[in-house]
């Protein structure tokens, strides 16, 4: 069993890896030249597997329902293989489809996590799937989505090598962004004017003015946006935030200081670039104080502020439907006043680790392990039940 991610290649695997990747694999062949090897469901979905086994000498094949996996000598369970075809297969497995673990008693349920894996640690470097590495190295370079290991393995599971899961600094929501703002939570400051309110670091928006965000922070942020709107007649007008990921807009509608009380619009989630809507009522015209904080927490994200040109309010038309002006290029009743004061916080401070295994083992030849879902908790199975010979890893 491993934690592994299919769109891992060559070029991201170290040697110190790929000799451990090829000691398991003699292991589990029992050492035999030229053997027939099947993936399921199919070799690209393994495909750094299926080269390394090639250039081994083996014969590696895609899954057929037809031929029976008992008739290879091996079998490579990735994710959207079907389980069942060799959960009880008497022919040694490796596995690294995280939601297939329990179904096939190697552990219990896992997940998966993208990140930039951390040094890859020999744990029982005793073992000839360890392929004489110790110590600790790095096995993948790159950020990859890892179909990790069930916290619970079966009585005798033995763990070949572990790897660290770093954690950079991360802006996740606007309880984050204002941590950065205040000052309790560690960031670099950087700050810009602009003309008009549309920010991006490389997602796309409803407008193309795009300007980047300051510092030229890109993934991972937090910016607040502060200005004056002039407001040239009493009434109800619609405004709208397109937002990757997160965003909160306030206007000072009473003049008197913003704070929590002037929320026009609260986003508080990751997601992709979307439009949300809110309403305010104007008492007058004139002057007001406006701010926009936004945050991505990582991958591409913007930020953009629109003002719809009907009267009246409640506008939940698409923002390129035509009723919808950027701020800062507004001819309606809305508009802005001199410029757009930014400033972007980019996360810093310590990062934070955990410890995966990546290369662990039973024999199912040893008594095996019912491990349970709901709770995630293992007890013993039947002594009467199967008993499958073979390795599986």
């Amino acid at each position: 069993m491993l934690a592994w991610d299919s769109t891992i290649t060559a070029a991201a695997v170290s040697p110190q890896m790929q000799s451990v990747l090829t000691a398991t694999f003699n292991w589990l062949l029992n050492n035999k030249a030229n053997a027939k090897v099947v993936v399921l469901p199919n070799m690209a979905a393994a495909q750094y597997f299926a080269d390394l086994l090639t250039a081994a000498g083996h014969t590696v094949s895609d899954f057929d329902p037809s031929v029976a996996v008992t008739n290879f000598d091996l079998a490579v369970h990735a994710p959207g293989g079907d389980s069942s075809q060799v959960a009880s297969a008497k022919v040694p497995v490796l596995t690294f489809s995280a939601a297939d673990h329990d179904d096939l008693l190697v552990s219990t349920t896992a997940g998966t996590a993208t990140f930039e894996a951390g040094p890859v640690t020999i744990v029982t470097g005793s073992h000839p799937a360890a392929g004489g590495q110790s110590g600790s190295f790095t096995g993948v370079t790159g950020s990859f989505t890892w179909q990790l290991l069930g916290d619970i393995l079966p009585n005798g599971a033995i763990t070949i090598a572990n790897f660290a899961q770093t954690n950079l600094p991360s802006v996740q929501n606007l309880t984050n962004l204002d941590a950065m703002v205040a000052g309790t939570k560690q960031s670099n400051k950087f700050t810009n004017a602009v003309q008009a309110f549309d920010f991006s670091d490389g997602t796309p928006g409803d407008w193309s003015i795009d300007n980047p965000i300051p510092g030229g922070i890109t993934g991972t942020w937090g910016l607040v946006g502060k200005g004056k709107i002039v407001v040239s007649a009493p009434g109800t007008y619609s405004f709208a935030i397109g937002v990757d990921d997160g965003g909160r807009l306030r206007i000072d509608k009473n003049q008197n200081g913003i704070g929590p009380e002037d929320n026009v619009i609260v986003q508080d989630a990751v997601g992709t670039h979307a439009p949300y809507y809110g309403d305010v009522t104007f008492a007058s015209a004139g002057t007001y104080d406006f701010e926009v904080a936004s945050f991505s927490a990582g991958g591409g994200g913007d930020i953009e502020l629109s003002v719809s040109l009907q009267s009246g309010g409640n506008d939940r038309s698409a923002i390129t439907s035509g009723t919808w002006e950027l701020l800062g290029q507004t001819t309606g009743a809305v508009s802005l006043q001199g410029t757009i004061a930014a400033i972007s916080y980019e996360p810093t401070g310590q990062r934070s680790s955990g410890f995966h295994s990546i290369d662990s083992f039973h024999s199912a030849e040893r008594q095996r392990q019912i491990l349970r879902r709901p709770k995630h908790q293992a007890r013993q199975s039947d002594a009467s039940g199967p008993q499958f010979p073979g390795r599986h890893l």
